[in-house]
């Protein structure tokens, strides 16, 4: 099948240039910025390029986020005129000579052989995971198609959306739309499909976790090994983001993001409290995180305090009071990019229905989690075929959950031949406490306890195992520290003055343990090559199983179904990118938060469509609801069942025929006597 959008070397391109563009805006950010923010005038090369990209991006979100129309094709490439002409400005200020030993300088530091090794790690599995998405239709109908419908929104109307009037809904959005900036800014520079962007934009962010995750051992752990191998660690054994494939691409996008502010907050344990413009720029950068996904930067900022405390030396930086004066600073910031969410959320209606006499706005669909499901989700050594948080390949699992058990014996024990991570166990003792504070929240919620219902619209059960397999392979990684860091040792005799000078060769047992150290790597990047593009396939295409007829339905009803149209799809159906490909139409209903819930006659109406009968209940129903036009596609999705066309073709004065191809119709819904509303296609 010749699927739409730009070929893999193009598309490879592209992603490169805009994350370069997207550095660059952010670059100007800080350069300006950092006159007032201590901390970001020391930042590390990996630190400074995933700073200045996220920086690019909370740009292009905050024009979006203000209701004055100032998103659109325009808006990203005249910010990166006006970066550019802020950094020549600054360049013109230090003079040619300073400005170009300057750049010399900062380009050498990505050379160097740690920040080289995350760089190297991050683009081979950047392009690893393009060369899996570029092959596949489109990511999860579900996630996918909700995400389109928020950028379609975007893109129409030229600021993020705040309710669902635009795809005929009189009802609030409850999600933070910082993902939909980023998708709605690649799509209109670079002409995606809607119904692809997300999949072809996220290899970008999978790209960028080793490199969040360089930032996280460089400055937690040390030694100028931890972060090239804790980079490595993400890119070939830890699983962490890259089995979201089946959806939650605003977490994909934020993971790195998260990353990040984990690696930041090591100056929140130094000895004394950090600057107050550092605590706002903090706080305002894990905002944006929130706004990406605030299950992420949810779960740290409960942790920092942990964190911060469990530093028995420098507690809350050797003055409480005025640390947590900074903390609830940097928490107060951080709730400005996602205002208009929390309102709805904590208005509680944050899970809705479509149908306001069904019992109306505000009506809470079914959330939380059960005991077994939490258990399933926080133990690392369980191997039935669904634990796949520290991996879904029983041999990386295995090695993950033999490592995770040594490194926590060397942390427990600590050798005197090892030298010491004293943060370590503080990290991962807070991020541990903090993701199980937060399964606690979805345990509470599933018990009907109603402040805690509020707020489960504000994490996710597969995000927080993420999250926690992420302090599990921290954990693990210390076992592979140990063995590439084992010192040389001590010869209680000084060797004789070699008569010439010799290169020196490393003792026997150190040559042994370093060997064993880049073993423990090699199944990773054996799976990783071989058996991780062909699951991530298969993966993709259970959950988005698009055809070339359902493209070819999508392309047709963007010019032939009519402006205000009330589209009937299934959940899940191909069908739910209509609206990013038709703006004006109204599809019952969009893959927003409760689509489903309490809504009883869009419910009782698929009941019967995906069974194959329509009773004269279900036409009803039908008229209950306005529907106008009905779109049956094939089964798109193994979490939905596909509406069935044997009742509507058996039906021909009813449901007219509007267009087919194979598996993929438009039907139209005529009255008794009506003319079909638009000349059959086939």
């Amino acid at each position: 099948m010749t699927l739409p959008g730009p070929p893999f070397g193009l598309w490879a391109l592209g992603l490169l240039l805009f994350a370069a563009g997207s550095a660059l805006v952010g670059g100007a950010v800080r350069t300006v910025a950092r006159r007032w923010i201590p901390s970001w005038r020391s930042l590390g090369a990996i630190e400074r390029l995933l700073l200045d990209l996220y920086l690019g991006g909370a740009v292009v979100y905050g024009l979006a986020f203000l209701p004055l129309g100032l998103f659109g094709p325009a808006t990203f490439p005249a910010v990166l005129v006006l970066a550019f002409v802020v950094l020549s400005a600054e360049a013109a200020r230090l003079g040619r000579p300073a400005a170009g030993a300057a750049i010399a300088r900062g380009a050498a530091r990505f050379v160097a052989a740690g920040p080289l090794i995350a760089l190297l790690a991050a683009g081979a599995l950047g392009l690893l995971e393009l060369s899996v998405a570029i092959s596949v239709p489109t990511g999860n109908t579900y996630d996918a198609s909700q995400l389109a419908t928020y950028t379609s929104l975007l893109i129409t109307h030229h600021s993020v959306p705040t309710d669902l009037t635009g795809v005929g809904l009189a009802l609030p959005v409850a999600y933070p739309q910082g993902a939909a900036a980023w998708m709605a800014t690649a799509q209109l520079l670079f002409g995606l499909p809607p119904a692809r962007t997300a999949l072809l934009v996220a290899p970008m962010f999978f790209a960028l976790a080793p490199l969040g995750a360089y930032v996280v051992g460089d400055r937690w752990l040390g030694g100028g090994r931890a972060g090239p191998v804790l980079a490595v660690v993400f890119a070939v054994l830890a699983t962490w983001t890259r089995w979201q494939v089946t959806g939650s691409y605003d977490f994909v996008l934020s993971f790195p993001l998260v990353l990040l502010l984990v690696g930041l907050s090591k100056d929140w344990t130094g000895p004394a409290p950090v600057g107050w413009s550092d605590a706002l720029a903090f706080g305002l950068l894990a905002g944006y995180a929130a706004a990406l996904s605030p299950v992420g930067v949810g779960w740290w900022l409960l942790a920092l305090p942990v964190v911060a405390g469990l530093v028995s030396a420098v507690r809350w930086g050797g003055a409480a009071r005025r640390w947590f004066a900074r903390y609830f600073v940097a928490v107060a910031a951080a709730l400005a990019p996602v205002s208009l969410s929390l309102v709805v959320v904590l208005s509680g209606l944050g899970h809705i229905g479509f149908a306001p006499t069904q019992p109306g706005v505000g009506t809470i669909a079914p959330v939380g989690l059960g005991a077994p499901q939490i258990v399933g989700y926080v133990d690392p050594f369980l191997f039935g075929g669904a634990a796949v948080w520290l991996s879904p390949f029983p041999v990386l699992r295995a090695e993950l959950a033999i490592l995770l058990v040594a490194g926590l014996l060397v942390l427990i024990l600590r050798p005197g031949w090892f030298r010491s991570f004293p943060l370590l166990p503080a990290l991962a003792i807070a991020g541990g406490a903090s993701a199980l504070a937060w399964f606690a929240l979805e345990g509470l919620a599933a018990d009907h306890v109603r402040a805690f219902e509020l707020l489960a619209p504000l994490t996710n059960g597969d995000e927080l195992a993420e999250l926690l397999s992420t302090v599990y392979a921290v954990v693990a990684t210390v076992p592979i520290l140990a063995l590439l860091s084992s010192p040389r040792p001590a010869s209680p005799d000084p060797p004789p003055e070699p008569r010439r000078t010799r290169r020196w060769s490393p003792a026997p047992s150190v040559t042994v343990a370093i060997a064993i150290g880049l073993l423990l790597l090699v199944p990773g990047v054996a799976v990783t090559a071989t058996q991780l593009p062909t699951s991530e396939h298969a993966v993709y295409e259970s959950f988005g199983n698009v055809s070339a007829s359902d493209f070819a339905l999508l392309d047709w009803a963007k010019t032939h179904l009519p402006a205000g149209a009330r589209v009937l799809v299934a959940p899940g159906s191909a069908a739910e990118f209509l609206v990013a490909y038709a703006p004006s139409i109204r599809v019952l209903y969009p893959m927003v938060e409760g689509f489903e819930y309490p809504n009883t006659t869009y419910r009782d109406l698929l009941d019967e469509l995906t069974h194959g009968t329509l009773s004269p209940n279900g036409s009803a129903d039908l008229a209950i609801l306005d529907v106008e036009y009905i779109v049956v596609t094939g089964a798109n999705t193994v979490l939905a069942n596909p509406l069935s066309p044997a009742p509507l073709l058996a039906d021909p004065n009813g449901f007219p025929i509007l267009f087919q191809s194979e598996d993929a119709f438009v039907f139209a819904r005529t009255a008794a006597g009506d003319p079909p509303l638009l000349a059959a296609v086939t």
